[in-house]
């Protein structure tokens, strides 16, 4: 038996119980954790603000010898109202928790695909980047701490740099990264556009990105990110189908 505090944002909770709920956390110390808040269903509790999904949070944990775990005290460390306020934000931000939920067992995960999710969130806060483009820098670097690289930055069989002098390009999702004009070897063909738009999201290169430019390269990159996500991944994520309504609909107010 011990006590202990994790620092953690909260992916998603279910009903347990008269009064409780059982939260799944994403925490800086242990990775992807489950652990049940007693009496927080109750209207006198506390600590129910402060476990809202996407949270980010500090909490007791105490875990008895079986390694169940109860969640004791709760501070809030930032609730991320501003992208809460933005229906567009806050589903690419459940889009995120869905994909770091998939992709880790329980006690599963590390700091630094945590420190990915909080430099992500705190930037969809402020806001100053298109959503759109953070959400690909996340699952791009996510794939590289999993050990899924994405190659978008050179040829994956000859490695001849890419460059908007190649006549045409592919990405094939067994090897992970794209395919130069000259090499022969089969994959998906996509716009030069929509490769250099990759390797610029990969370096975070985000300076003089605009939808009336690389409005429908960015459909397609994010269609490319998504299906290497669901070649390596077990199973098709659950947002992937609403997630792409959402991005069609925005980017047709937009261009």
């Amino acid at each position: 038996m011990r006590h202990y505090v994790v620092e953690a944002v909260v992916l998603k909770n279910i009903n347990y119980g008269d009064s409780n709920k059982i939260y799944t956390l994403y925490t800086r110390q242990n990775g992807k954790i489950t652990a049940v808040a007693r009496g927080i269903r109750k209207l006198q509790s506390r600590r129910a603000g402060s476990m809202d999904t996407l949270n980010h949070i500090k909490a007791k944990i105490y875990e008895d010898s079986r390694g169940y775990k109860t969640i004791q005290e709760v501070e809030a460390v930032n609730t991320f109202k501003d992208i809460k306020a933005d229906l567009s934000r806050v589903f690419r931000a459940l889009y995120i928790l869905d994909i770091l939920n998939k992709f880790h067992e329980v006690d599963d995960g590390s700091e630094v695909i945590f420190n990915n999710l909080i430099n992500t969130l705190n930037m969809l806060e402020v806001h100053r980047h298109p959503s759109e483009l953070l959400v690909a820098h996340f699952e791009i670097i996510l794939l590289k701490l999993l050990g899924f690289q994405m190659n978008v930055s050179k040829c994956s069989i000859c490695e001849k740099k890419l460059s908007s002098e190649w006549d045409n390009v592919k990405f094939n999702y067994s090897l992970g990264g794209l395919i130069c004009d000259t090499c022969e070897e089969t994959g998906f063909f996509m716009d030069i556009q929509t490769a250099l738009l990759l390797s610029r999201i990969e370096q975070k290169e985000f300076g003089n990105y605009s939808q009336d430019l690389y409005g429908k390269s960015m459909v397609q990159a994010d269609a490319v990110i998504r299906n290497y996500m669901t070649y390596v991944s077990d199973e098709v994520l659950r947002y992937s189908k609403t997630y792409n309504i959402l991005q069609g609909r925005i980017l047709n107010e937009d261009l």
